[in-house]
């Protein structure tokens, strides 16, 4: 009633009564011509039906012994390395046993689990140093390479 009421009375009113008679809009202040501040509820800011909350992902966070496991791992990977450097490149029976013992090490279940909790969609996870970002890089590489 009280609606049709200030509709009614604003249509009685001239052009520059009229903007008065609907000043009960709320502003949120700004100027709207240099894209600043606008009507309360514009842009979506009270929509329904949204979850604007991120989902819960557990498996994107770094845990301690995922860390630990890994920094042993890459430890002897570098041993081994190291070894096979030291043949140079010719090719001969310790140079395929260590290259074996290589992969057999790198592509392990064990190895390949815990590389895949360090992991979310490619990239190390949160809560991960600098230097453990690195060694996950590593660890990746060298399951590549293999």
């Amino acid at each position: 009633m009280f609606a049709l009421a200030t509709r009614l009375a604003a249509a009685r009113l001239p052009a520059a009564g009229r903007s008065a008679a609907y000043s009960n809009i709320t502003y949120s202040g700004g100027h709207a011509s240099t894209g600043q501040g606008g009507y309360y509820g514009s842009g979506g800011s009270r929509s329904l039906g949204r979850d604007k909350s991120s989902p819960h992902r557990p498996e994107a966070v770094a845990h301690a012994q995922d860390v630990a496991v890994l920094e042993g791992i890459s430890g002897e990977v570098e041993v081994l390395e190291a070894s096979l450097l030291a043949h140079g490149d010719a090719v001969s029976n310790a140079t395929i046993e260590l290259s074996a013992k290589l992969k057999k090490m790198v592509t392990q279940g064990s190895v390949m689990e815990v590389l895949d909790k360090l992991e979310f969609k490619g990239e190390p996870v949160w809560g991960l140093s600098e230097r453990e970002r690195e060694l996950v890089l590593y660890m990746r590489q060298k399951v590549n390479e293999v």
